[in-house]
């Protein structure tokens, strides 16, 4: 016999799971941990395009203030190490 412990031992008692398990088997209990991994990835991926898009704007912005020159000159090198990272890349 289980001792009361809180609000899920009536939720489990009417067929409920509580949350933590529900996470246990998205994370892999239940065969679903490929799932857990690639939501991971699409989150970490979503961080580094924000930070990146931070980054490139404040940057650009500060050269658009020095010279427009200097920031056409910041947007063609930083489009040309793209592209080159992009080749190496579809390249493989």
């Amino acid at each position: 016999m289980r001792a009361a412990c809180g609000w899920w031992s009536s939720a489990s008692s009417s067929g409920a799971r509580p949350w933590h398990s529900r996470v246990h088997h998205a994370r892999g209990g239940g065969g679903h941990g490929s799932a857990w991994r690639r939501a991971t990835a699409y989150g970490l991926f979503s961080v580094a395009i924000g930070v990146g898009g931070l980054v490139g704007g404040v940057v650009a912005g500060a050269l658009y203030d020095v010279s427009v020159f200097a920031l056409m000159v910041y947007a063609v090198v930083v489009e040309a190490i793209a592209f080159a990272l992009l080749w190496k890349t579809v390249r493989r």
